[in-house]
């Protein structure tokens, strides 16, 4: 009698741990599985699955609900489908007990993912807690796949953008926010990325071909259409220069003029700058594209630049040493 009572408990547990994981399938996970815990680290990974066709996550933790520590938010590009994200926390405290979720923005409200608890493990015997602990901190994993596939990049719909040095965000059309960029992430066209502070490498298709440009010092919209030409416009972003209108009309002068700039390098692929006042063309060149209140100038350093002013619709073709200027109205 106690055998069938207890075959029965086990089938009843049974039934609901499997109504509750094809609940969590059907909602897209998000739930988050903590393990290797240590006393000052430990290991979380989350099946996320982003509302909409773009998105990014991030890690919230802490001692309690109000999670006083969050990760930066990471781009998940276009790619379609449930996959599994996560990393390494570092900076924690031993013998604390902590919770951990994962969020995941995209189209409409964000997706909060149910919290875990978990404890750190104790210190060795004798050791004394440190009284000013490095920051907590996430590090994320590297996967095996995070390499750049260029082939992913469809004309006029998406590129592929990874960050070959330093910090490299995007702002992917759809979303409202930066996000650190995955190695190797598809990106929507019309995506903003910021390479302010590091370099990154663009990938594009052009046809039957694939094309790179690499890209630094400077904030950059893409653009490409797919009209089959597969030319790939990097429209220059950042700054407030309505500011130098004002200045000319009251003859006063900013306390800070703007200025932005973008550095770029490609090999025989169809690329091109815009700027205020020019967009530059090129085919295996190295140039700098920089706005300021007094015009837009393309200087190149290696190859040649058909340059276009946009108010006049003059040409000229810049060549290596040399530099144009395109003077505001």
């Amino acid at each position: 009698m106690r055998a069938k009572a207890l075959r029965a408990l086990v089938i009843g547990v049974c039934l609901c741990l499997g109504v509750a994981a094809a609940a969590l399938a059907q909602s897209g996970g998000h739930a988050t599985v903590v393990f290797d815990v240590t006393p000052t680290t430990a290991q979380v990974t989350a099946v996320v699955d982003p509302p909409g066709d773009v998105g990014s996550y991030h890690f919230e933790w802490g001692t309690d609900e109000t999670y006083a520590n969050k990760s930066d938010p990471i781009a998940l590009g276009i790619e379609t489908g449930a996959r599994e994200v996560g990393g390494t926390l570092t900076g924690l405290t031993p013998s604390t007990t902590y919770l951990v979720r994962v969020v995941v923005t995209g189209d409409g409200d964000p997706v909060v993912g149910p919290p875990t608890a978990f404890t750190t493990a104790a210190g060795p015997p004798g050791t004394t807690p440190d009284p000013t602990p490095p920051p907590s901190d996430l590090t994320p994993r590297e996967t095996p796949d995070s390499a750049p596939q260029p082939e992913e990049a469809k004309q006029g719909e998406a590129v592929v953008v990874a960050a070959e040095s330093g910090t490299v965000t995007v702002k992917q059309e759809g979303t409202d926010e930066y996000a650190e960029l995955a190695d190797g992430a598809t990106v929507p066209v019309g995506s903003l990325v910021d390479a302010t502070e590091g370099t990154v490498r663009l990938f594009s298709e052009a046809g039957d071909d694939m094309q790179q440009v690499l890209v630094r010092d400077g904030k950059f919209e893409v653009r490409q259409s797919s009209d089959g030409t597969g030319v790939t416009e990097l429209v220059l972003r950042g700054g407030d220069f309505s500011v130098c209108g004002r200045a000319q009309a009251s003859g006063s002068t900013p306390r800070r003029r703007p200025r932005r700039s973008l550095w770029a390098r490609d090999r025989g692929g169809k690329f091109r700058t815009r700027g205020l006042n020019s967009v530059a063309t090129v085919r295996g060149t190295t140039w700098r594209t920089t706005d300021t209140c007094t015009g837009t100038t393309t200087s190149v350093t290696a190859g040649s630049v058909l340059v276009r002013e946009l108010r006049t619709g003059r040409r000229a073709v810049v060549r290596k040493g040399q530099r144009y200027l395109a003077r505001a109205r």
